[in-house]
């Protein structure tokens, strides 16, 4: 006699870079665990990158993206078809792919020439990614002391990328010494500071 199987296969897992929010390098990882199915069994399973718009084999309970994925978010399903036909409901896991490193640009020069005394206001830096805050570290200038201060300004977004940390230098010098002022010569009509005494002729 023929057995009648209409129900499909059910349960099972997926999960993407092990439940992480985002990824940062395109290797999506998926783990996948199979559906059980009581009656004819298992004949095969697929995973979908693309929300279920194309589907490849599952060979492997680990299956990797690279190369599949795109920047942004990726919505990736998995299903199981039993050997009657009967097709499981998809499992969804989703995962945003940030592979993008954020970019600090300084506001004013990388160096800054000071002199003691003077007053600095730091000019700061702007990052390419409206969501990330520039994190300022490093010295802290004071114009009152000669010396030269490295200020860092580093930036990291929400998936871990982390900028190239960029550098303003700025030296504090002392002020330039003050010459004396010239000191004045004597009076007198040669005008070489001597005092010439008049000649007085012998018998007067």
């Amino acid at each position: 006699p023929y057995s009648i199987d209409q129900e499909a296969p059910s349960g099972g897992s997926i999960s993407l870079d092990g439940g992480n929010a985002y990824n940062t390098d395109g290797n999506v990882i998926a783990e996948l665990d199979s559906p059980t199915d009581v009656g004819s069994g298992i004949n095969n399973c697929e995973l979908s990158w693309s929300n279920g718009t194309t589907w490849i084999p599952v060979t492997d309970p680990t299956m990797s993206g690279a190369g599949l994925v795109d920047e942004g978010q990726v919505i990736a399903q998995y299903r199981c078809t039993d050997e009657a036909g009967n097709v499981s409901v998809p499992l969804t896991a989703e995962i945003i792919v940030d592979t993008s490193v954020p970019g600090i640009t300084l506001v004013g020069d990388a160096t800054i020439n000071l002199t003691v005394g003077d007053t600095f206001t730091d000019p700061g830096a702007t990052v390419d990614d409206p969501l990330v805050t520039v994190m300022v570290a490093g010295d802290v200038v004071n114009t009152a002391v000669v010396g030269t201060y490295a200020i860092t300004y580093n930036a990291t977004d929400a998936a871990g990328n982390m900028a190239t940390q960029v550098t303003r230098t700025v030296n504090v010098s002392a002020a330039a010494a003050v010459p004396p002022p010239a000191s004045g010569g004597g009076g007198g009509s040669s005008g070489g500071g001597f005092l010439v005494r008049p000649t007085v002729p012998v018998g007067q």
